[in-house]
């Protein structure tokens, strides 16, 4: 949580604090302040009841000592007296009203608390009567004063006083001390009074005050509560949002603790590692479990990151407790409020085989363009030779050499088929060579399918004789139209029938077949020859393979079927086979069927 966030939250419960506090001192207070006022209620009532006594002695038996005590009292009423007046002024003179307090015998700092006292709560309305009070005795005072100033003066001129005087000195006397005393009575009650209001306006207030603020404490609580609970909640989705994630894109946490080299690791890291559930590992033994070639490369990567405190990634493999290698991809990045580093993990092995396999795989690219280069250059090298052995021995085979013996006639024969055979084998090398390369240009058009397969039979019929095989064309119907390479297709149906009477058996049949449907045309070429294994199918469209059982008594270069397949994707389609030992093969080619418009 923020600071701010937290001081919305804390700031009704210091406020209730603070308020109660002041409240409680202010009650403190104020219940000192009657303490005080009360104590100067009692000193005022002794200095009261012995300037009376002081006066009505003077009066009664004048005498030296009567005078001096007389004095005495006077001094101390004259002193209450200015601190009542300055402190009823509203603009009264507090130093003098403390000095005055002095005078009258206060202690000074009882002084300084009662004038204290009296500026905070004695101005209150509250205590309105008690200061009419303190100005009615103000009043006495003087008054008592005066009279003291009477008898002082009669004094001082020798004058005995007669017995009339006396009396009405001491009746005087006697009537201000009575006042007096039932202000002091009323001001007792009154402040009783007084600070039972105030006492019950401050309970009152902090009993409100408390409650107001209690309920804004439970309000800003279940607030911050509520809100608490909404981040949680939002964190939780958070963190299910990012474990969604990590998951979806194959990725995992972990943690690791630079002082004390401690990982930790959730279940799916630690998996990478070869370790079962989240797991709280040491470096060391998790460096163990890296391959030896990437042990230091690693730990100087983690150092790094450490170091920095940048974002770091590191590559390397982990072997497995049963031997198995996988790679791994790491980004981490120290944080630096924990002083940790936090990263993530995911399995990158699947992506570095396939690059390496296309790394291979154009490594093979390019040995096969090079030996594709090299045939294709080597085979147009052998063609000119060739021809000119051909050519030599085709004059020689002539009618008008008719000098030849049997022998010499089988020894050109034999140069004429080894030369014609070697002849077809440059012309497939460069067929290969062209369509492996992109080079055979195709020009693809509606093609009546059924007539060019009619057109292959009688270029066929003289092998399908020499094999004593016999062919069975498909049944007579319509045209079937496919979209193809029409000298093209015809190179791959002689092909294939060629192959069909080759690798038959003697007395056996090959069976062409036509079918289509809205999108296909697909053409079948049967035969009931010695069939072929699984294995041997899956060579079949490899080029220069043979099979090992035919290739001493057929001849072949092993590159037309190669040829074939190229020949009719490039078209679009596709050529499957279907073979069981001992009972024959069935090549299918299928190709795009084009609709007469």
């Amino acid at each position: 949580m923020s600071s701010a966030r937290t001081y919305r939250v804390l700031w009704p419960m210091l406020l209730t604090l603070v308020v109660l506090t002041g409240s409680c001192l202010v009650l403190l207070y104020v219940q000192h302040a009657g303490r005080a006022i009360t104590g100067m209620q009692a000193r005022w009532s002794m200095t009261r009841n012995a300037t009376s006594m002081a006066f009505l002695r003077h009066a009664a038996l004048p005498s030296a000592e009567a005078h001096d005590q007389a004095q005495a009292r006077a001094a101390q009423l004259q002193g209450f007296s200015l601190a009542l007046r300055e402190l009823n002024r509203p603009d009264g003179n507090l130093e003098q009203a403390r000095a005055g307090l002095v005078r009258s015998g206060a202690l000074p700092d009882d002084a300084d608390q009662l004038v204290r006292v009296y500026g905070w709560i004695l101005r209150m309305a509250s205590f309105q009567p008690i200061r009419d009070r303190w100005q009615q005795t103000e009043a006495c005072a003087q008054a008592m004063l005066a009279v003291g100033a009477e008898i002082d003066a009669a004094m001082l001129q020798g004058i005995t006083p007669s017995a009339e005087q006396t009396r009405r000195w001491l009746t005087r006397i006697d009537a201000l001390s009575q006042h007096m005393d039932r202000n002091e009575h009323q001001t007792q009650v009154d402040l009783a009074h007084s600070g039972r209001l105030t006492y019950r306006l401050i309970t009152g207030t902090q009993l409100t005050l408390g409650l107001l603020l209690g309920g804004l404490c439970i309000w800003t609580t279940r607030r911050a509560v509520r809100h608490i609970e909404a981040r949680q909640r939002a964190l939780q989705r958070a963190n299910e949002r990012t474990a969604l994630a990590l998951q979806c894109a194959g990725m995992g946490l972990f943690e690791l603790n630079p002082a004390s080299g401690h990982y930790w690791m959730d279940a799916h890291v630690a998996g990478l590692h070869g370790l079962a559930g989240p797991v709280s590992i040491h470096r060391e033994d998790i460096r163990e479990r890296l391959h030896p070639e990437d042990m230091d490369a690693t730990r100087e990567g983690v150092d790094t990151i450490v170091r920095q405190g940048r974002i770091g990634r590191l590559d390397y493999r982990a072997v497995w407790p049963d031997g198995q290698v996988r790679h791994i991809e790491s980004h981490g990045q120290l944080i630096a409020e924990t002083g940790q580093v936090l990263g993530v993990s995911r399995d990158v092995t699947t992506e570095r085989l396939r690059t390496q396999a296309l790394a291979d795989g154009e490594t093979a690219r390019r040995v096969a363009l090079a030996q594709r280069s090299f045939l294709s250059r080597l085979s147009h090298e052998l063609r000119t030779p060739l021809n000119a052995i051909l050519g030599f021995a085709q004059l020689l085979a002539r009618e008008e050499n008719r000098h030849h013996t049997e022998r010499d006639r089988q020894q050109i024969g034999l140069i004429r088929d080894a030369g014609q055979q070697l002849l077809r084998l440059v012309e497939d090398v460069l067929d290969l060579s062209k369509v492996e390369a992109g080079e055979i240009g195709m020009t693809l058009q509606p093609t009546d399918v059924r007539a060019l397969l009619d057109s292959c039979l009688p270029i066929v019929a003289n092998v399908a004789e020499r094999h004593r095989v016999a062919l069975r064309p498909p049944a007579p119907g319509e045209p079937l139209l496919a979209l193809v390479d029409g000298r093209r297709l015809q190179q791959v149906f002689l092909n294939l029938m060629s192959n069909g009477c080759k690798y038959n058996r003697p007395g056996g049949t090959l069976t062409l077949t036509l079918c289509a449907t809205d999108t296909q045309v697909s053409v079948g070429f049967a035969d009931t020859g010695e069939g072929l294994s699984e294995a041997e199918v899956a060579s079949l469209f490899k080029p220069f393979q043979r099979i090992e059982r035919h290739a001493r008594h057929v001849e072949g270069s092993g590159l037309g079927l190669c040829i074939v397949k190229q020949m009719v994707e490039g078209m679009g389609g596709q050529v499957q086979v279907w073979s069981t030992p001992g009972q024959g093969s069935c090549f299918t080619v299928t190709l795009p069927r084009s609709l007469p418009a």
